[in-house]
């Protein structure tokens, strides 16, 4: 269970049998939860030994996963490393979905973009890079890769 949120809109209290619309604030950024894993709203009454929740949420059943997952090593500067992007289900199956990503270049016949990552200039602190998908409807992102760190030395 993370942090309790802050409700900034809602009616203070909810009654048996009502419902309201709410908005909640994470506290901090630690206290944010991974929208790849879904979660469940906690409601907790005045009395400790009463409260309601939601059903589990998940805002997509895809997400992507980056290949490879890990650079060990530094990559010399104007060395080339490959990227795959790939689109993968809840039980992590690679996806079938073609021309689903938001850059150049698309997805494949198999849910996979290929990346070709390189860079001129040395660096002293590693560069991020993160996927996600996107909904063409609203632009708004979701089904978030983990991070993959590359540190770019001579």
């Amino acid at each position: 269970m993370a942090a309790f949120w802050r409700r900034t809109a809602g009616p203070p209290a909810l009654g048996p049998y009502q419902t309201a619309r709410y908005t909640v604030v994470a506290p901090s950024f630690f206290a944010m939860l991974s929208s790849s894993n879904g979660f469940q709203v906690l409601g907790f009454a005045r009395a400790a030994d009463s409260f309601g929740r939601t059903h589990a949420y998940v805002a997509s059943p895809w997400r992507v996963v980056l290949q490879p997952a890990a650079i060990n090593a530094p990559v010399a500067v104007g060395q080339s490393i490959t990227v795959h992007a790939v689109i993968v289900g809840r039980l992590d199956q690679p996806m079938r979905v073609f021309g689903l990503a938001p850059v150049a270049p698309t997805t494949n016949a198999h849910g996979v973009a290929t990346f070709t990552v390189s860079s001129p200039v040395r660096g002293s602190k590693p560069i991020y890079f993160e996927a996600k998908l996107v909904k063409s409807t609203s632009g708004h992102p979701y089904g978030y890769s983990s991070i993959l760190a590359v540190r770019f030395q001579s």
